[in-house]
């Protein structure tokens, strides 16, 4: 019989108890911080503490309790989850970008300027091609003739 550090669930169990509430409690400060300045960087940075890390350490944590056994309830939900996560990821990184162009644009920059259909657009062409990229990763679809 091995011992528990042994066990394939134990390291990744541990770095969830341990890493993400301490994540939790750095991001939420930097979060406090970033908010008390009115900086654009706020939300991205809540939307990273109150779902991208607990949806990481959901995934995780299934994708452990499933360690490689292709049962097929099990192996949905580990796609369900990497699925979530995965969008999550997209969210995030679109925020941060929409933070980091547009957040503290200066009056009279071509930033300030640019129409706001452009910025939907630019948005919705790479959440398609974000989604896209999910569906052929995590779920194996052939999007060839897309």
């Amino acid at each position: 019989m091995t011992t528990l550090t042994g066990q394939p669930w134990f390291w990744p169990a541990l770095a969830v108890v341990l890493g993400l509430p301490l994540a939790l409690l750095v991001l939420n400060e930097v979060q406090g911080v970033l908010a008390r300045r009115n900086s654009a960087y706020a939300k991205p940075i809540g939307l990273l503490r109150n779902w991208l890390l607990p949806a990481g350490a959901v995934y995780l944590l299934i994708d452990q309790f499933n360690h490689g056994e292709q049962i097929d309830g099990h192996a949905t939900w580990t796609k369900i989850a990497a699925t979530v996560f995965g969008f999550l990821i997209m969210l995030v990184l679109l925020s941060g970008a929409n933070a980091a162009l547009f957040g503290e644009a200066r009056a009279g920059s071509w930033r300030d300027r640019l129409p706001g259909i452009f910025v939907d657009l630019g948005r919705l062409i790479l959440i398609i091609i974000g989604i896209a990229l999910l569906l052929s990763w995590v779920w194996g679809a052939n999007l060839g003739g897309l």
